[in-house]
């Protein structure tokens, strides 16, 4: 297939996108697992701490290390709903991409194929971390005898989980993606269509 020249600069100028999405994603990928790992490693040994013979038996440390504990998680999970809309916005970018590059026929399908495998979500993965976390601090207390503290937690708890829902109702990234894999696969059965 022949290109004219305007086609030839709209493929340079999809594919400069394609890696700019790339590097966008993976920016934020990396700097908010790398600031997971850390938070997290740091939530954990707190949580370690809290078993220690100096410690254990103290409610007021124990206490102050569960809510900073907490908090550090909770600030990565609130660092990850943030960034979260940039890499979906490139993942959502790819498959348009990638789209446009099918309809001039280039056979472009990476996000095409990784789309089609069934796969549990990022913000779901984060979630349950936070659930674990939150949860393992919870029993902490509870095994102090202080079960109205738990309650405090428990109301933290529930603003985080309506948090999450809100988020993941106000932008459904994954029904976009399909209708952009969708519309793809319909190219595809057409092409296949005209070849037989």
């Amino acid at each position: 297939m022949k290109l004219t020249d305007r086609q030839k600069k709209n493929v340079d100028v999809l594919l400069a996108e394609y890696q700019a999405c790339h590097r966008n994603r993976n920016h934020y990928d990396s700097v908010r697992w790398t600031i997971g790992s850390i938070f997290i490693a740091i939530s954990l040994t707190l949580f370690g701490i809290s078993f220690m013979k100096e410690v254990r038996a103290s409610f007021i440390e124990v206490n102050l290390m569960a809510i900073f504990s907490i908090l550090l998680v909770l600030i990565w999970y609130a660092y990850n709903q943030h960034v979260n809309p940039y890499v979906m916005a490139s993942i959502k970018r790819f498959h348009k991409i990638e789209l446009e590059l099918y309809k001039i026929g280039f056979d472009v399908e990476l996000h095409f194929s990784i789309a089609g495998i069934r796969q549990r979500r990022g913000i779901h993965v984060t979630f349950c971390l936070f659930l674990v976390i939150f949860g393992a601090w919870v029993l902490r207390i509870l095994l102090l005898g202080m079960h109205v503290v738990v309650l405090g937690y428990l109301v933290v708890m529930i603003l985080v989980l309506v948090a999450h829902v809100g988020t993941l109702n106000a932008t459904n990234w994954g029904n976009e993606i399909k209708k952009i894999r969708q519309e793809r696969i319909s190219l595809m059965e057409k092409r296949r269509k005209i070849k037989t």
